[in-house]
């Protein structure tokens, strides 16, 4: 596929992979410092030879400074440079994960996933609401992401450092589902695919989790078909970079699976809205509240630091996951 051909794929379906964007060394030398955050309990967290340890850092990468250049290698900098433009900048959200993913979660079936979600402030099924009976229940809102001045240029890149032959774990994506004009905008649209086809769903699959399967439109026209989830195999050195809109899952986990997460997307307030977000409301992932001093002045050397988002307090979607938040999380933005 060629580039051209990769952005407009990004632009329509909200993800792209990134085959061998880490070296075999590079491999190598990052699962080795992932071994090692916590290198005694993995040493004793084994049973009939499989690692049963696991564990996450929220804003894993600022955390830890071995972990630092990966933000500015040149390969990561220029793959994402060619889906989000230029003057992209390093944006805080960040995550290193070891053998997490949850035992419910199955791996054939995305109809049995239960933890299908978006990395953004709303994580569940719908951006867009504007029906007469949402009206009439006070919750009109046209869009939750508007782009009519600025553009949602956000992503997240996640990088894996297994095989898929390893942990056996399949990344579930839904094509679209960044896009406001392929969610659910009626609440009888909604009632029809959540109330009667989820029954249905469930039923004809035998597992209740199939009711809570998101329907997010193949196209923008109401009553349409659902899109079907996109099941990516990943391998060590590959990555995703997805719109943090995206609605995805994965599967259960068989085997080892490291990964390392970082967000990238340009100064604008959809940007300064995502970082807030982490920074003031999610105070239970104990996110820095300051960059160390030697990053931030690397980051500024290489034209990543995002700035202006500290004084940013016109937050378009105050709210952990809703348009109507209560008073302390307003008092973030004042």
């Amino acid at each position: 596929m060629e580039e051209s051909e990769k952005l407009e794929f990004y632009k329509e379906n909200g993800f792209v992979i990134l085959r061998n964007l880490l070296s075999d060394d590079e491999v190598s030398h990052y699962k080795n410092l992932m071994n090692n955050v916590f290198p005694e309990l993995i040493e004793n967290c084994v049973e009939g030879g499989e690692s049963v340890f696991s564990w996450a850092i929220s804003d894993g990468v600022r955390k830890r400074k071995e972990f630092w250049p990966l933000i500015w290698n040149s390969n990561v900098l220029n793959k994402v440079k060619s889906f989000l433009g230029d003057d992209i900048k390093f944006c805080v959200h960040s995550d290193l994960h070891y053998n997490l993913t949850q035992k419910a979660f199955e791996d054939d079936n995305p109809q049995k996933i239960s933890g299908w979600h978006r990395d953004s402030r709303f994580r569940g099924h719908y951006l867009v609401r504007d029906g007469w009976l949402d009206r009439i229940r006070n919750q009109d809102y046209k869009t939750m992401f508007d782009e009519s001045k600025h553009p949602v240029a956000l992503a997240r890149l996640g990088i894996y450092l297994n095989s898929h032959e390893e942990h056996q774990t399949p990344l579930f994506m839904i094509p679209g589902s960044h896009l406001p004009e392929r969610s659910t905008k009626y609440a009888i649209e909604r009632a029809f695919w959540y109330k009667f086809i989820a029954n249905i769903r469930a039923l004809l699959v035998g597992d209740n989790r199939a009711r809570s399967f998101p329907y997010i439109r193949s196209k923008p026209h109401p009553f349409c078909l659902p899109a079907k989830p996109y099941k990516a195999y990943l391998n060590a050195g590959d990555a995703v970079l997805f719109d943090v809109r995206m609605i995805h899952g994965i599967g259960h986990r068989k085997g080892d699976r490291c990964n390392i997460f970082m967000d990238y997307g340009l100064e604008n307030p959809h940007t300064y809205d995502q970082v807030t977000y982490y920074m003031k409301e999610r105070k239970d992932l104990n996110y820095l509240q300051e960059t160390p001093t030697e990053l931030k002045k690397k980051l500024k050397e290489k034209n990543l630091l995002l700035e202006g988002w500290r004084t940013f307090n016109g937050s378009p979607m105050t709210g952990r996951m809703s348009l109507k938040p209560e008073q302390h999380v307003l008092d973030y933005y004042k």
